[in-house]
């Protein structure tokens, strides 16, 4: 009974880990192929788009990036005309954003605005997707994404690494040998009850 217990347990527990790691591991997938997906628009995809002229609306420099929320991102706003229409965006590099220090993010951000007008680089496909600097991803991305890529790596090593030591350790427990065993105990046990028995007699 408590082999039988014993085996269940390892199959629930097995299934948690495995349902843990591939949580993890779509997390880890996911945030690399964003990452990934930015550096490819940036480097291939953004070189042949177009340019117009653009103006700053907004640029101000905001608390609340990082892991405490203290460092500051750039709160840009800006609109371009394309083919007549006007288009706005606040999109100024590929990537995750921008997160530095209050000074040299205020610096930035009054760089923007003094500047007011700028080119603008859009998408001749699809105008409503632009950026201020092609070319180039923002700080951390390529980090971000070669972190993650050796997060997924290492999650599904791991992982398979820990369901196969779990199976080599469950092959190793022969169930039909147990039952044999507790088979020729009860009968054993039954043959001694019965000597008892034939004794008092």
């Amino acid at each position: 009974m408590r082999t039988l217990i014993d085996r269940l347990f390892i199959q629930v527990f097995l299934l948690v880990v495995v349902a843990a790691a591939i949580s993890f591991t779509a997390f880890a997938v996911y945030s690399a192929s964003t990452t990934g997906f930015a550096i490819y628009q940036a480097y291939v995809v953004s070189p042949s788009w177009s340019s117009t002229q653009g103006s700053i609306v907004k640029s101000e420099a905001r608390r609340g990036c990082g892991k405490s929320g203290s460092r500051y991102y750039l709160d840009v706003t800006y609109q371009y005309q394309v083919n007549g229409t006007i288009y706005t965006s606040n999109r100024v590099w590929f990537g995750n954003g921008y997160c530095d220090g209050k000074i040299s993010t205020e610096l930035l951000a009054n760089k923007f605005q003094t500047a007011n007008s700028r080119f603008v680089f859009y998408d001749p496909q699809n105008p409503t997707e632009a950026v201020l600097f092609r070319g180039t991803v923002d700080n951390g991305t390529i980090f971000g994404f070669l972190l993650m890529t050796a997060i997924t790596a290492g999650a599904l090593a791991c992982g398979l690494k820990f369901v196969a030591d779990l199976r080599r350790k469950e092959s190793t427990i022969d169930m039909a040998a147990l039952l044999r065993r507790r088979e020729a105990l009860d009968r054993s046990i039954r043959i001694e009850i019965k000597g008892r028995q034939r004794e008092k007699q």
